[in-house]
């Protein structure tokens, strides 16, 4: 995850370096490019391993020309999602956590960037288009224990919202996203499918738009 602090912590230096020129031009002529940025908590309501997960976390981005976007983000599991030991297929695991098991759980976070489009920004209510491409980590822990058997994963998530402009520095974002994740190979019995799953995301952006 410091990975990904650095990530959103260098949009966030470039966004508000560049959003202090309005008139920021290109090697193309005098087209004048317009270039700002915006930040916030962000959240998603998906699946996992057939249970329910709220992932939170928060994103950090550019706007160019008031429709294109790109940044980092970041989500992290908050709700509890029990070990199924019907994926479980080694003994020994069990019995070396025999006494343990009921409080083991399945950890799941990842971050990266994120890019997309504005449509109509201007617009009380319009949609927006993103995709997240990310890493992260699934695994199984408890609040005891190191994570058991982690696997590195990799997730693209695309995104729908209606975007709402609630105050000229202020949205809100309501939409779905379905997450694909790949990459699990290590964690018994769960596959991909465990992780991959459509769902509800919910943003707050604060910043110039």
């Amino acid at each position: 995850m410091k990975k990904i602090a650095l990530i959103i912590l260098a949009v966030f230096t470039i966004t508000f370096s560049m959003a202090q020129d309005d008139n920021f031009q290109t090697i193309f002529g005098d087209e004048e490019v317009s270039i700002s940025g915006f930040g916030g908590p962000c959240m998603s309501f998906n699946t996992l391993a057939g249970d329910f997960a709220h992932m939170m976390g928060g994103n950090m981005g550019v706007i160019i020309n008031k429709k294109i976007l790109f940044g980092g983000y970041g989500l992290g599991k908050t709700t509890r999602v029990p070990l199924s030991i019907n994926k479980i297929n080694d003994p020994s695991f069990e019995q070396n956590y025999a006494f343990r098991l009921d409080d083991m759980e399945i950890d799941f976070g990842h971050g990266g960037l994120f890019f997309g489009y504005v449509l109509n920004g201007n617009a009380a209510l319009h949609p927006t288009f993103l995709v997240h491409f990310g890493w992260g980590n699934a695994s199984i822990g408890d609040d005891e224990s190191d994570p058991v058997r982690p696997d590195n994963i990799f997730v693209i998530s695309p995104v729908i919202e209606l975007e709402m402009n609630v105050t000229r520095f202020f949205r809100v974002g309501i939409g779905a996203n379905y997450t694909f994740v790949t990459g699990v190979n290590n964690l018994f019995d769960y596959k991909d499918s465990d992780f991959s799953s459509p769902g509800a995301f919910l943003s707050f952006k604060f910043g110039w738009f």
